[in-house]
């Protein structure tokens, strides 16, 4: 609902009654700044809660840190492109180490739940269970790089 709103707030300052100036960064109604802002805010303070997090939580934040970078796409050419592209190239490879290991926790609970456990399927739970493990510093390190760079909307 509040993604909704604001992608109505912002389609209706972007057919305001002036087609004459072009729309710029510094002219993004400041509600839409602020929700910008918010949504960072999330991702920045779930992230720094990294090691506490469950990975439904993890999950949680990779779909909020997903919004901010669509929001962002859709506001590319409003937004400045060299602090842009600092911010896409952190949120990108963020994303997927993220989406990694959304993965392997839902294959990791799929097989978990099989009725009938057998060594194979340990194996498997075990192999999925490590490289979750490993995956774990290198998606707190990618969204390391997300905090650092400098939101383009300011």
């Amino acid at each position: 609902a509040e993604a909704n709103a604001l992608w109505l707030e912002l389609l209706a300052w972007q057919a305001g009654p002036s087609m004459d100036a072009a729309p710029s960064a510094s002219s993004l109604p400041a509600a839409i700044s602020k929700r910008l802002g918010a949504w960072h805010k999330r991702v920045v303070r779930a992230g720094r809660r990294w090691a506490e997090l469950q990975d439904v939580e993890r999950h949680a934040l990779r779909k909020r840190a997903k919004r901010l970078r669509y929001l962002l796409e859709a506001l590319a050419s409003l937004l400045p492109p060299k602090r842009l592209r600092r911010t896409m190239a952190a949120l990108k490879p963020a994303l997927d180490r993220l989406g990694e290991l959304n993965d392997l926790h839902t294959a990791r609970t799929r097989l978990a739940a099989h009725p009938e456990p057998a060594p194979p399927l340990w194996f498997a739970l075990g192999l999925l269970a490590e490289r979750h493990r490993h995956g774990l510093p290198v998606a707190q390190r990618a969204l390391a790089a997300v905090f650092e760079a400098p939101p383009p909307w300011r």
